[in-house]
């Protein structure tokens, strides 16, 4: 049997990025000369939307295009930074072993927010290089105006495949929506201590070995 795992990176396969986000987003802020800051709590409370959006959330009498400017002053400085990245990202628990453990039996992707230069940074910063490349590991950038989303690439990626199952593990709603591409199944993960985020999914999981039972 064949099947395709498919992984959101953020909040699912590494621990840190919020502390990568809130030290960038506030050098920003501070560059820019605002008096505002984000807190953990606001960054928790944004996490996995895209950079403008926190943006929009802090400092909403500004206009979409200063949200827009904001968020390419931190993607510019992640990029040429990743020592920020190196600093707070490393692997979920367990990552490694589950990853390892598919990759000897079935496919997998990644489908990520992000931008596409940072991507390999923060797949080097899991030291995912084994299972991720350019092949199979995909950034929805919030600067690409072509209405790509995680559905289209799961689409582009699934013509002229055949799979059957696919195993859809993520931490959003966006991520579980990914059943309407395909089919199969969704696991809903958080990380131990945080809430579930508020959708539909066929499991809800803490721990990522519980992938496993789809082998």
């Amino acid at each position: 049997m064949k099947k395709l795992f498919v992984w959101d990176l953020h909040g699912v396969l590494e621990k840190g990025q919020e502390d990568v986000v809130l030290e960038i987003s506030n050098r920003i802020l501070k560059q820019f000369n605002y008096s505002e800051r984000f807190t953990k709590d606001i960054v928790n409370k944004m996490y996995g939307k895209f950079w403008h959006a926190y943006f929009a959330h802090l400092l909403p009498h500004e206009s979409p295009e200063r949200h827009l400017e904001l968020q390419e002053a931190c993607f510019e400085l992640e990029t040429n930074n990743p020592d920020i990245i190196f600093k707070y990202m490393q692997a979920n628990d367990d990552a490694h072993f589950v990853l390892g453990k598919i990759f000897n039996y079935h496919s997998q992707i990644l489908i990520s927010n992000t931008n596409i230069e940072a991507l390999p940074i923060f797949i080097e910063s899991i030291m995912g290089e084994k299972y991720f490349s350019d092949k199979n590991a995909f950034a929805v950038d919030s600067r690409d105006f072509d209405d790509k989303n995680k559905e289209t690439i799961l689409k582009d990626f699934l013509k002229n495949k055949e799979f059957d199952d696919i195993i859809i593990i993520g931490d959003s709603p966006g991520d579980m929506e990914l059943k309407n591409v395909a089919g199969g199944k969704t696991y809903l993960y958080s990380h131990p201590g945080k809430p579930f985020r508020k959708c539909e999914a066929d499991y809800k999981i803490r721990d990522l070995r519980l992938v496993l039972r789809e082998l």
